[in-house]
């Protein structure tokens, strides 16, 4: 029943949510819906840096809900953004706040979060891939005489084998 904000800090990744693909830059800030599928697909060997803050639905109101669950998948946050310094912020008072005022303070900034990004630019430049079946077909179809099993088009597709295995 959570929801997930990553913001990408740095490396070299691409990150799958549901059934499409999405090319991080420095910056990108993903949403995440509960119970939605995503894996991270990491490129090479760069360090990945990120930020999570994971959150339950009851801790929103009814508009920051309704928003949240037709927002973009992937936004683009300037370097300067009110997101990339409340990120920032929570992550240095985690080590000097007590527990409850860093949870009144992560409180505080979701909703500065959620109120941010009603104001950022809509974009689908992210989109790499967007039908999996058909990806998933035409790669069996490329590698026939080639061994393939579940666990590989897993692999490959960056999804869990039991993903493989419904789709």
């Amino acid at each position: 029943n959570d929801y997930e904000l990553l913001f990408f800090i740095d490396g070299n990744a691409d990150f799958a949510i549901e059934n499409k693909v999405y090319s991080l830059k420095k910056n990108d800030l993903l949403v995440i819906r509960p119970a939605q599928r995503h894996k991270l697909c990491m490129l090479s060997a760069v360090p990945y840096e990120r930020y999570v803050f994971n959150f339950k639905k009851s801790s929103l109101a009814a508009d920051e809900i309704d928003f949240l669950e037709t927002a973009n998948p992937v936004y683009h946050i300037d370097k300067n953004s009110i997101i990339k310094n409340l990120f920032e912020n929570l992550t240095v008072a985690h080590n000097v706040y007590t527990k409850e005022d860093f949870e009144q303070l992560k409180l505080i900034s979701l909703h500065s979060m959620i109120t941010d990004m009603k104001y950022l630019p809509k974009s689908n430049e992210f989109v790499l891939e967007t039908s999996l079946i058909g990806k998933i077909i035409e790669y069996i179809n490329d590698h026939i005489e080639e061994p393939l099993s579940a666990q590989v088009l897993a692999d490959r597709f960056y999804m869990s084998r039991s993903s493989v295995d419904r789709e």
